[in-house]
């Protein structure tokens, strides 16, 4: 178990790989045979897209959109990434009054008829007119600098990792730390290190714990962050346009009376839509291999399993967004969680699913103790597949999440919020991290425990090295 390239900030892909004795009546197969229900606790320092958005329709013209639907709770919405056709690279949101948003800079193309847009939930945004000068003060004529900005992270070639920012005037900064040089026109980021680990950013994501009033979602799962403010929430019983309001710790107060309690489906909601950096659905966001003895009871044509021979196949896995998730008896997203994804698996005989799970810090059960995101396969077709020999070979899967997906690599430079145009990642450093993945059994009958089940990684501080030293076989 281990990811590569294991380096902070970068984009980051998982391999998973086991081997199982699945001998019926062996001694050592109960510890070690393979479960149908499993979890790949990943490394703490990782983090998988992070970010939501609020979609919005209008037309654009000069600097200016103007909003055609509705406007509720968008007024908190300044120097957030906005995206959509005909705008420019680097493009948020400067103020919003009433129905008209006033841009960063002029559209590329105008759009006189109404056309969707995307609003992050974050003011984490990059200017390119940046100048610097060998000192702590930065300037830039686009950045609309507020006191909102305060804390944030710097970054651009010329600025020191680490450093911070401090609001002086909408076009002028201090910087925690003096830049290296003296540059004009330079691309400069303000915030790249918000995210859900920080408890700052929430991501798009589903949760099924939710008890509903007309006018309030209560839910200790779905983690609610001031940057939930504005974003849309869709679910069953919840009527249209919907948006939360107010956050009070586990509840959210709604823009209007917008949700019913009861009924097929209540408490499970969708906070936001995806960001235009989050894999569209359908894309391949996960790869399985598998080699066992396969049961001619679920595929036709397979060997006898008195032979004992084991086939190999592989299969991909497509991702589904937050209010696309497909469930039943073999893609259940466990209960009292969110999820930020659905990785859905189809074959020729049957169709079952895993989910992305932010987990909190201090998960009752969990083997990691820091805010972490699990990979949980609720109901792995495996028993069926499997043939029940006292002389079989065994199993084993590799399984392997990319650090992006064809959409994500697409996008332009500068499209959507900052550091989010991939699907998993490790967390931007300066000091380092040492982590544990975990890969446990959930289904009450086999232990998974040891070393076997657990990879340590270790990723230094300072200038990175080309290796493969974060966990191993």
């Amino acid at each position: 178990m281990g990811h590569y390239p294991a380096w902070p900030g970068s984009q980051s892909a998982l391999r998973v790989a086991c081997i199982f004795n699945a001998k019926v009546g062996d001694a050592d197969a109960n510890p070690y045979l393979v479960s149908s229900k499993f979890t790949i606790h990943d490394f703490s320092n990782v983090q998988y897209h992070n970010g939501a958005a609020r979609t919005v329709t209008g037309t654009t013209a000069g600097s200016t959109l103007t909003i055609t639907g509705s406007t509720a709770d968008l007024g908190t919405y300044v120097n957030r990434p906005i995206s959509g056709p005909g705008l420019a690279q680097r493009q948020f949101v400067k103020s919003i009054v009433g129905a008209v948003a006033t841009l960063s800079e002029p559209v590329a193309t105008a759009q006189g008829t109404a056309q969707s847009f995307k609003i992050d939930n974050s003011n984490t945004r990059s200017v390119n007119d940046g100048v610097t000068n060998a000192t702590t003060t930065i300037t830039s004529a686009k950045a609309n600098f507020t006191l909102a900005d305060n804390g944030l992270s710097v970054t651009g070639t010329d600025i020191p990792d680490g450093t911070t920012m401090t609001f002086v005037n909408p076009t002028t900064a201090t910087l925690s730390a003096a830049a290296t040089a003296s540059n004009v026109a330079q691309v400069l980021t303000f915030g790249g290190t918000q995210d859900v680990i920080t408890g700052k950013i929430n991501s798009t994501r589903t949760a099924n714990d939710g008890t509903m009033t007309a006018t309030t979602i209560n839910s200790p799962a779905a983690g609610f962050q001031p940057s939930d403010i504005g974003l849309p929430v869709n679910g069953s019983g919840i009527t249209q346009p919907c948006f939360i309001h107010t956050i009070a710790g586990a509840t959210a107060t709604l823009s209007s009376a917008c949700a019913t309690a009861g009924g097929a489906g209540a408490g499970v909601f969708t906070i936001g839509d995806p960001t235009v950096t989050a894999a569209t659905n359908g894309e391949s966001a996960l790869t399985q291999q598998v080699q066992l003895d396969l049961s001619p009871a679920l595929v036709a044509g397979s060997g006898p399993c008195s032979a004992d021979e084991s086939e190999g196949f592989g299969i991909a896995g497509t991702w589904l967004n937050p209010g696309s998730f497909v469930g039943g008896g073999f893609a259940t997203q466990p209960a009292g969680t969110k999820a930020i994804g659905e990785i859905q698996f189809k074959t020729s005989v049957i169709t079952y699913g895993a989910y992305v799970i932010e987990r909190k810090a201090a998960t009752a059960g969990d083997p990691i103790g820091a805010v972490h995101y699990d990979i949980v396969f609720p109901n792995v077709p495996t028993t069926i597949a499997l043939c029940s020999s006292a002389t079989s070979p065994g199993l084993g899967f590799s399984i392997g999440i990319p650090a992006t997906t064809p959409s994500v690599a697409g996008l332009g430079t500068g499209v959507g919020r900052p550091g989010t145009a991939q699907l998993r990642s490790t967390r931007a450093s300066t000091t380092g991290a040492v982590t544990t993945i975990f890969i446990t059994s959930d289904d009450g009958i086999h232990t998974w425990a040891g070393s076997e089940f657990n990879r340590l990684c270790g990723i230094p501080a300072g200038t990175p090295d080309v290796n493969f030293v974060c966990g191993d076989g």
